[in-house]
């Protein structure tokens, strides 16, 4: 996506998304790792987001356990897609994709696929959503260094 304007409060509009839909995840920003040269991580925005609940440690733990050849943002965004579904259809969803995966697809998820299980599983909804979400950030974020 190309913006005809710079974004009033870029670091804001990055946090919230832009436009109509942005709690689904239409509309949200993140910066391209192969083109965004910055993001002021020193925003007083960025620096006072305190994770409420235990969302940002989990996606946290998510990340690290899924290693440098974990699943794709995109592959996460896939499990954050099947949230809005339901706990039951999502882990029926997971489940299956276990199964249908192809070595290569599974060799990415195997070293976090029990921990993805369980915040699904364990965690409300919203707060499972937020741990995938940051997950999927930091996922973001790193392939973004092993480009430069």
């Amino acid at each position: 996506m190309v913006l005809e304007e710079p974004l009033q409060d870029a670091p804001m509009s990055l946090l919230r998304g832009v436009g109509e839909g942005r709690d689904a995840g239409f509309g949200a920003l993140l910066p391209h790792p192969g083109i965004a040269q910055s993001l002021d991580t020193k925003s007083p925005a960025l620096r006072s987001m305190r994770s409420k609940d235990q969302a940002g440690g989990r996606g946290l733990k998510l990340w690290q356990a899924a290693g440098e050849a974990g699943p794709s943002p995109s592959q996460i965004g896939s499990i954050l897609g099947r949230l809005g579904q339901g706990k039951a259809s999502t882990l029926e969803y997971l489940r299956r994709r276990k199964v249908e995966a192809s070595n290569r697809v599974w060799r990415r998820w195997k070293p976090v696929w029990e921990e993805v299980i369980n915040v699904v599983d364990t965690m409300p909804e919203a707060e499972s959503k937020e741990a995938l979400r940051v997950w999927q950030h930091l996922a973001i974020v790193h392939r973004g260094k092993e480009d430069r």
